[in-house]
């Protein structure tokens, strides 16, 4: 049996699909502040929340400065793949009974959107039917509190989530209460609540979903 070796690759469709998938998750995810961290007079905070009911993914929500076309960053809760330590690590809800973290992201004055969300795990992902802007201000030396983006599962494949919605809150006290337990140097007198116009519902509508396969080579036998 001989195999031939200029076979031994993958097939150029799923090599498309795989850079197809990438891409569209590809970003920077955002790095909340230390907990000693100390308000400046050059730099805003971005305060909010993402909480999940569904099972174990990465629960993501894309931002990025207002009339930038490539490149974004993304606050999320979860993780991608259930071989991370973090996927079992402590989230800021448990307290309460749920699941999800708290965020709080110091960024450059300037206006930002959220223009998209996704769900992702392993070489699955499900994102929005629509983009959307949901538009936002940073100000020197401000908090601006941005809400609650809360992911509800609506169908699977196995372990991965293959269809979600999103929807937006604004539990403020809440989410104040616990940034400050976790960044007790934050200044109660600076916080902006941050007011959507118009306000969204199910963010982009019930999200898609895509998967991508591994490439599998196929030798070829005489």
């Amino acid at each position: 049996m001989m195999v031939d070796a200029n076979l031994m690759r993958p097939c150029p469709t799923l090599c498309l699909a795989l850079l197809a998938c990438c891409l569209l998750v590809s970003g920077c995810a955002a790095k909340n502040i230390r907990a000693d961290y100390e308000q400046t007079a050059d730099k805003g905070v971005m305060l909010g929340s993402v909480t999940r009911d569904g099972r174990l993914s990465a629960y993501r929500v894309l931002y990025r400065p207002l009339g930038q076309e490539k490149g974004f960053e993304f606050v999320e809760t979860g993780c991608d793949s259930i071989m991370e330590p973090s996927c079992y690590a402590h989230q800021d809800f448990t307290a309460l009974g749920m699941k999800g973290d708290l965020f709080a992201v110091e960024l450059p004055p300037g206006d930002y959107e959220f223009f998209s969300w996704d769900v992702v795990g392993g070489s699955a992902h499900a994102g929005p039917a629509s983009h959307f802007s949901m538009k936002y201000r940073i100000q020197p030396g401000r908090i601006t509190y941005i809400d609650n983006f809360h992911f509800t599962e609506l169908a699977n494949r196995g372990l991965v989530v293959t269809s979600a919605s999103v929807d937006y809150t604004q539990p403020f006290e809440r989410d104040w209460a616990l940034a400050q337990k976790k960044y007790a140097r934050l200044r109660s007198d600076s916080v902006d609540v941050n007011e959507f116009s118009p306000p969204a519902s199910a963010i982009g509508g019930t999200g898609g979903y895509s998967f991508t396969p591994t490439p599998v080579y196929l030798p070829l036998v005489k």
